[in-house]
């Protein structure tokens, strides 16, 4: 199984997602799904390729034992979409963008929130700005895990 999440610039939530999603997967906290069996990756729809993670990010996530700081922002592709199992989008207008890279994985492509909300782009908030999109991002992947780890 793959599980790609994507944002804008893949320097603040989809690597924030990234690593959450890995440390959930080692922590055995749904059978059926770890880190010998789905791969996780994140990217952007608009950034330049090879960036860092927002420093923000950086400390929000080392401070959850997650380490971001060897992170570099890649550009979605249409390689990566067809092979996903699945893509969580930040907000509509990435899966906008995603589906139409690849049309024929619509099917597969969702926002992160299964209620249907944007999460807000942290980008040049402050730290409690991304701590709060941290624990969103953590309880929305916790909800899809879950269902994944049904089906």
């Amino acid at each position: 199984m793959r599980v790609l999440f994507v944002c804008t610039g893949n320097t603040c939530r989809s690597p924030m997602a990234e690593g959450l999603a890995r440390s959930l997967l080692s922590s055995g906290e749904f059978p059926g799904l770890d880190e010998s069996k789905v791969w996780v990756e994140s990217a952007g729809v608009a950034c330049l390729g090879g960036m860092q993670a927002a420093e923000e990010a950086i400390r929000v996530m080392g401070e959850r034992g997650i380490d971001l700081s060897g992170h570099r922002s890649a550009a979605v592709t249409a390689d990566a979409v067809r092979e996903a199992t699945v893509v969580y989008c930040m907000a509509g207008h990435h899966v906008e963008s995603v589906a139409a890279m690849e049309p024929n994985a619509a099917g597969t492509i969702f926002l992160l929130d299964p209620a249907g909300r944007d999460i807000a782009d942290p980008i040049g908030m402050d730290y409690e700005f991304y701590e709060r999109t941290a624990e969103q991002i953590d309880r929305l992947i916790r909800i899809r895990f879950g269902e994944l780890a049904k089906s």
